[in-house]
């Protein structure tokens, strides 16, 4: 997820642009953050921050090297690649995995040789070396050598033993010649490995699930007209004290493809130093009962006075969602993705993301959980907001009071801070990479960003028209 627009996925869980490799990208250590490096003479690995996954019970600190990727099979947890600067093609990758594998009541040593032999005949990896020793305070077998299939790669595994049949499985596997540092770097995250028992997590996040299904079965479009707020709304976004974006938000209640329901028109752009601008414009659109949704993102980076460009647009009818990607020179590509049974009663457009501050009691701790779709992972996640409980947040230049909340995009995300006033609407964000956002005015962003508003009032007029 793009590091300089993870201010759009506090409000909604849009899919932004990838991001510039100039500045940190989304979960890199802050500069405060100690690096972790090895003893004088050894490999110099420097791990980035703490990955911690509460429902699946692990947590790891990836090299910093390193960025986040998303997509892939079920039994993969998490997974970082290494690209090339040039050409953006990976090099190497780090992934966590899970397996299961039958027990043996011989020595470790033995049966790692026997499922050495097991990879080369199921996945071509040819293993030259086995080792057992001991990583979490688990036993866990170690398999280096040669993975076979339409390429060449050196791959290395650490199987750490969980229970009796499954293992919790770190994989590195690239280029020949990055062996070395691959190596280095699977050695350096596994001394980080913790485990533990996720059962408590799992119970809250049905819990929390169990509340925002209950949210959106009550909705109606009489509750989405009395909450919906008329005027635009503008927000100014700050690093480290210097104005580098806005947010620009319209909604109401429109007719779309003969449906009645909310519309919402939300407009970001941001600069940050040494990078291109980045724009991204949102029409969104779903009915009250969820039973249709539109959503076109037109994302933009550009570069002097060019620009690449990229349309993502779905639809949802029923519990069948259509997504078309354009990408610049690249043929249009379709996904159709069913919306599981088991996550529908707590499904949430991305319409009614930008008001779901709104939508939740706010006089109540608690945290509700919502499904979400990812453009970005092309599948569903868990967003979680809780409500933390009063505040008093900065405002015009006095502090004023505030009502706090946590939103947390997927379990496994970083989560981001939103205070909010009495009827739910933002007066301040701050996201865990240190950008804030906070309530303006029109007369404000203009006057920082008019060529940023005319060029996305363009992009609206040249992209084309939501579902065409």
């Amino acid at each position: 997820m793009s590091a300089t627009l993870l201010l759009l996925t506090a409000m909604v869980g849009a899919a932004p642009p990838t991001p510039p490799t100039t500045r940190p990208r989304a979960g890199a250590p802050p500069a405060t953050a100690p690096a972790t490096r090895p003893r004088p003479g050894a490999r110099a690995i420097e791990l980035g921050p703490r990955h911690t996954s509460e429902l699946h019970g692990f947590s790891i600190r990836p090299p910093a090297m390193l960025e986040p990727a998303h997509g892939g099979s079920a039994s993969r947890l998490a997974r970082w690649v290494r690209r090339d600067e040039d050409t953006g093609a990976v090099l190497w990758s780090l992934d966590v995995l899970k397996n299961q594998h039958a027990p043996s009541e011989m020595p470790a040593a033995e049966y790692a040789k026997v499922i050495a032999r097991q990879l080369a005949r199921s996945e071509q990896f040819k293993v030259d070396g086995t080792d057992v020793t001991i990583v979490a305070r688990r036993p866990a077998m170690h398999f280096r050598g040669v993975w076979s299939g339409a390429l060449q790669l050196w791959r290395r595994q650490i199987w750490v033993r969980l229970g009796a049949e499954e293992h919790l499985v770190l994989d590195v596997a690239g280029r020949m010649d990055k062996k070395t540092i691959m190596d280095a770097a699977l050695t350096a995250s596994a001394k980080t490995l913790r485990v533990f028992d996720p059962s408590a997590a799992i119970a809250e996040r049905s819990k929390s699930f169990a509340r925002g299904a209950a949210v959106l079965a009550g909705l109606d479009e009489r509750k989405l007209r009395e909450l919906l707020r008329r005027d635009v709304h503008y927000y100014l976004v700050e690093l480290e004290g210097r104005t580098v974006g806005f947010i620009r938000i319209i909604e109401g209640l429109a007719h779309r493809s003969g449906e009645r329901g909310l519309w919402v028109i939300r407009s970001a752009a941001l600069a940050l130093p040494e990078e291109p601008t980045q724009l991204v414009r949102e029409d969104l659109f779903a009915t009250a009962d969820r039973r249709f949704e539109q959503w076109q993102t037109v994302a933009e980076v550009r570069r002097g006075r060019g620009g690449v460009r990229t349309v993502v647009e779905g639809i949802k009818q029923q519990g069948l969602l259509l997504v078309h990607t354009s990408r610049p020179g690249k043929p249009r590509q379709t996904r159709q993705i069913t919306l599981p049974e088991a996550i529908r009663p707590a499904y949430l457009p991305a319409a009614m993301g930008v008001v779901l501050p709104r939508l939740i009691d706010r006089d109540e701790t608690g945290s509700y959980g919502f499904a979400v779709f990812s453009s970005v992972s092309k599948d569903f996640q868990l967003r979680t907001v809780r409500v933390v409980g009063p505040d008093t947040v900065g405002a015009d230049g006095k502090k004023v009071a505030a009502t706090r909340l946590t939103d947390q995009m997927a379990p496994d995300a970083p989560a981001g801070e939103l205070w909010v006033d009495a009827r739910g609407l933002p007066i301040r964000m701050r996201t865990a990479e240190g950008l804030i956002t906070r309530r303006s005015d029109r007369a404000a962003v203009t006057a920082a960003f008019a060529k940023e508003l005319i060029r996305l009032d363009k992009l609206a007029k040249e992209a084309p028209p939501a579902g065409k």
